[in-house]
């Protein structure tokens, strides 16, 4: 058992007790049956337990299937409703190699005391290749599963209880070559119907109800799959809404409670403060009705040692429309009394008036102190399960983290962003007086756009960054009209205090890249070049497509009105942009050369290294665009992650890294000042190391994703991307995962080896949906927002926006620090 007691880590309300009993079954390989009622849950997964206080006790089995090689290790976290942790446990792998098939029982047993009535979560982390264990909890307390409906048990049989929505349903059988016989259970046991199963996939139809209402399947061999649409399936984000869904589901009919009632009904679950003593601390969090139609809740604040809380407005029974939000602050003086160091901590409690055991606690907690998120970081920022910046290191910007693009007096204007990914109506900007201004757009473009319909990909992906030119400043949306889905442009001439709303190019499946600054591109006398990918056919390979590229060049007539232009044609078989992650600019422009770089799609694989990537100038000077010039190869091939870069340097030399999808980048420079078209140098891989395993040499094979690019004021190039790293560091031992790491190379140099900038909390898959911005002074900032493999972490909090944070580092890398508004102030001109 893992037990890494720190004072910061133990939940400061909770009276602890943690017992663990390993065993494996008596029983023989030959007859892996289990002595104890458990489930044969296939993959990750999370348990919500109805916990009240005083003693639980969770039992937690494991058997590993043996179907790959490779160790299967089981991971079970306990949290309280806050989610800070209460206990951890780790089931090795049987130590059973090969294809062995189903090894021995193991199982652990996890007591707590818990002290506070509250819904807990326990996550289960199934490391092993393919999933290659099954898993199943018992406990007392009623709880309810989250994980995929996949059992891998066929000598064990029992029940599924799910809550079905209103009117008709039908449930996918994917038995596994076991063929049984399944009923269908009302609530109280009696049966609706029965269903056949055979060695093949089938499809049933669940008899429909005017109300939602809990069902159960009784299974005889747990060796099968179901769908059931709308209970453990969704079609798309239309279905989906704000938050990814979730399949919930409980093995007894006694244990079922209804978790969407209140999972999502408040955040966030932890906020951290440092405040000196004697001083205020105001902590808002938001209250959330997650149901389709109006309910109550019970607002209150609670202390846990931090005396005088208050909670604003005051609390209560609050009634709330569907999907309506409503803000709650805590707040107070922390006492002069306090000594350094210390830590007082309250709770704001959200329950169900309709059925208070539905109950869930936030905690806020306040430290004696300068807050370390204020100082340089110690490097890499290595995160901890639901403890980021804020609950590690008490960051808590004014600002709402994402990419900062600086205008020409350096200040940041920054696309604001709520809860979700496709929340966005604003773009905030640093005013010299040092306060955030909220500079709404949505009215703007409902008032110029008939049927508007809302945004597509705001926050992070679809046109997030902001250009700037002596006459104005423009940025880029995605928005949904009576027409279609439009690419729009804003322009403000009025330092974001009105809009035009230019509506550019066709209806349909686009794409496009704005001009950023990136460090020497200093055309300003222009509004920036923007470049269209418009989808004309799909391919063969999943993550290609055919896209006409158009170039357009705005320019500002009287009283500084936008004009589009004509659009000019660059290719016909553009692979598209990947923007949510890394946001290296595909234009770069110096006096009157606007250079272009893209990758394109090929029709056949054979002896294609990887994305072809081409480099083209329009001269504005003769009105004329270049040919197009194959510069590098990005592989794999026929993959729109290989969105590659350009940036001029102090030299003005053009420098083009490649993109990837899981492999180096290739990066080469023009052999001319500002021209594409008189050479290029030799591409270089950029990384060479990170991923060890059988066959590489020491440090590994180099593979990373998503480019990030930016040259500073010295001429070096600087990248941030996802890099693929195990056996290179002592973060996730023997586990493969995905930093967000940073390169750079001196000019004159070679490529560095990549550093870790930020380490995830899990292990396997993540995405960090980053960016790499270059103020006009040359600091570097990095935002990221962490994405996992591991639904139940995602689904935690609401949309796919978990934890913001926004880095910088103020000497070309060197050193690195969370980004606060005085940093900002610092560099900007009076």
């Amino acid at each position: 058992m893992k037990n890494n007691k720190t004072e910061s880590e133990w939940h400061p309300l909770q009276s602890l007790i943690l017992v663990l009993f390993s065993f494996s079954a008596l029983l023989s390989a030959a007859e892996p049956v289990w002595r104890v009622p458990w489930q044969g849950v296939r993959g990750w997964g999370a348990v919500y337990i109805l916990a009240e206080p005083g003693p639980l006790t969770i039992e937690i089995g494991k058997q590993d299937l043996n179907i790959y090689e490779g160790a299967d290790v089981l991971v079970a976290r306990l949290l309280a409703p806050d989610r800070h942790p209460l206990a951890e446990v780790r089931i090795e792998d049987d130590g059973k190699t090969g294809r062995f098939g189903l090894g021995p029982q193991q199982m652990v047993v996890m007591k707590v005391d818990i002290a506070q009535r509250g819904v807990c979560k326990l996550d289960i982390e199934a490391h092993a290749r393919g999933n290659d264990l099954a898993w199943g909890v018992r406990t007392s307390a009623r709880h309810v599963f989250d994980s995929k409906a996949l059992f891998k048990q066929h000598k064990l049989g029992g029940d599924v209880w799910f809550e079905a929505p209103p009117g008709e349903l039908s449930v996918n059988f994917q038995p596994q070559a076991m063929a049984q016989t399944i009923s269908l259970l009302d609530a109280t046991g009696a049966p609706l119907a029965e269903f056949a199963l055979v060695k093949e996939p089938v499809v049933y139809p669940i008899p429909p109800s005017p109300k939602r209402r809990l069902l159960g399947l009784r299974i005889q061999k747990k060796q099968l799959d179901y769908r059931i649409a709308g209970v453990t399936h969704f079609k798309g984000n239309a279905s989906q809404g704000p938050f990814p869904n979730s399949n919930f589901w409980a093995s007894r009919a006694d244990g079922w409670f209804n978790i969407r009632r209140i999972r999502h009904s408040l955040f966030p679950r932890r906020r951290h403060l440092f405040r000196l003593p004697g001083t205020p601390f105001r902590a808002v969090f938001t209250v959330r009705n997650p149901d389709a139609a109006p309910a109550g809740f019970l607002v209150s604040a609670e202390s846990a040692g931090l005396p005088g809380i208050q909670l604003e407005p005051v609390g209560g029974t609050v009634r709330l429309a569907a999907g309506e939000m409503r803000s709650f602050a805590l707040s107070g003086t922390l006492p002069p009394t306090v000594r350094p160091g210390a830590s007082l901590a309250a709770r704001l409690r959200v329950s169900r008036a309709e059925t208070p055991a539905l109950t869930v606690y936030a905690t806020l907690t306040v430290t004696a102190g300068i807050a370390p998120a204020t100082r340089n970081l110690d490097m890499p920022l290595v995160l901890k399960p639901y403890a980021h910046a804020n609950a590690l290191l008490g960051y808590e910007p004014e600002y709402v983290p994402n990419a900062p693009y600086f205008d020409l007096q350096n200040r940041p204007t920054i696309r604001w962003r709520g809860y979700h990914r496709h929340l966005s109506d604003a773009v905030e900007i640093l005013d010299m007086d040092g306060t955030w201004r909220h500079a709404e757009f949505m009215s703007a473009l409902k008032a110029a756009l008939p049927g508007f319909g809302g945004l597509y990909f705001p926050t992070f992906s679809m046109g997030v960054k902001t250009a700037f030119d002596r006459g104005g400043a423009c940025t880029l949306v995605s928005a949904y009209t009576k027409e279609g889905r439009r690419s729009v442009l804003l322009d403000t001439i009025d330092d974001f205090h009105s809009y035009q709303v230019i509506p550019f190019g066709p209806v349909g499946k686009v794409g496009f890249e704005i001009e950023q600054f990136t460090g020497h591109n200093t055309e300003t006398d222009h509004p920036a070049p923007i470049l269209l990918s418009v989808r004309t056919r799909d391919h063969k390979d999943h993550w290609a497509s055919y896209n006409d590229l158009f170039l357009y060049l705005p320019e500002r007539g009287a009283g500084g009105k936008i004009d589009m232009g004509e659009p000019i044609k660059v290719s016909s078989r553009c692979i598209g942009f990947a923007p949510h992650s890394g946001g290296a600019s595909a234009i770069a422009s110096r006096r009157d050369k606007v250079h272009l770089v893209w990758g394109e799609t090929v029709e056949k694989r054979e002896g294609v290294p990887g994305v072809p990537t081409y480099v083209a100038t329009y001269d504005r000077s003769t009105k004329t665009l270049g040919k197009p010039i194959l510069v590098a190869h990005g592989p794999p091939v026929n993959d729109v992650h290989n969105s590659p870069g350009i940036v001029l340097d102090h030299e003005g030399r053009l420098h083009v890294v490649t993109g990837a999808h899981g492999a180096p980048f290739y990066h080469t420079s023009s052999l001319a000042v500002n021209d594409a078209y008189s050479g290029w140098s030799t591409p270089v891989p950029v990384l060479s190391s990170g991923r060890k395993y059988e066959g590489t040499d020491e440090d590994g094979k180099g593979e990373q994703t998503y480019l990030g690019l930016v040259c500073t004021p010295d001429g070096t190039l600087h990248i941030v991307s996802r890099q693929w790293r195990i056996g290179v560091d002592s973060y996730h031992p023997g586990r493969l995962y995905a930093a967000l790491a940073y390169q750079r190379k001196r000019a004159g140099k070679p490529w560095e080896e990549a550093r870790p900038l930020v380490v995830p909390p899990l292990s396997d898959y993540s995405v960090w949906y980053h960016k790499l911005c270059v103020d006009r002074r040359g600091r570097l900032f990095v935002d990221h927002v962490y994405y996992s493999v591991h639904p139940t972490y995602n689904n935690d909090v609401p949309g796919r926006l978990d934890y913001p944070a926004l880095m910088m580092s103020p000497d070309g890398g060197d050193s690195w620090k969370l980004v606060q508004t005085t940093d900002f102030l610092q560099a900007m001109e009076q």
